[in-house]
């Protein structure tokens, strides 16, 4: 996932803060926004992800195969958020779940408001030990 790129470059460096995180959130949700290119993201664009991530084609998500995907130690502690029944596989199921949680609106479409405030409380939850900046409480 794009998400998981700035947490991972910017943690690197420790210099993780609030306006390069909503920034890099335009750019993720643009990347999600494509089929059809409309300003919002519909769970079929979001559910894709696990497709791509899926390097057997078994329609399970390892955490091998995320952290073949994703190469940075934040990224297990991502994956286990993400697998929402502690199965050790991501499936359509888990990512659908997830959709949801970020449609806080509940209607069935993410909208950039949407995925810029989940985005930012799920890094803060996941890894506010790193961020610092402006609005970080810091």
């Amino acid at each position: 996932m794009l998400a998981i790129l700035l947490v991972c470059s910017l943690a690197a460096v420790n210099a993780i803060n609030t306006q390069d995180i909503r920034r890099y959130m335009d750019v993720s949700f643009a990347h999600y926004d494509h089929s059809p290119l409309d300003g919002l993201v519909e769970e079929n664009e979001w559910d894709a992800t696990i497709y791509r991530e899926d390097l057997n084609n078994d329609t399970c998500v390892t955490l091998q195969e995320y952290l073949a995907v994703h190469t940075c130690p934040q990224a297990a502690a991502l994956y286990h958020h993400y697998d929402h029944n502690s199965d050790s596989c991501l499936k359509v199921a888990d990512m659908s779940q997830e959709f949801h949680l970020i449609d806080h609106s509940g209607d069935n479409v993410v909208s950039l408001h949407e995925w810029e405030l989940y985005f930012q409380h799920l890094t803060q939850k996941l890894f506010g030990h790193l961020i610092h900046g402006p609005g970080s409480g810091r």
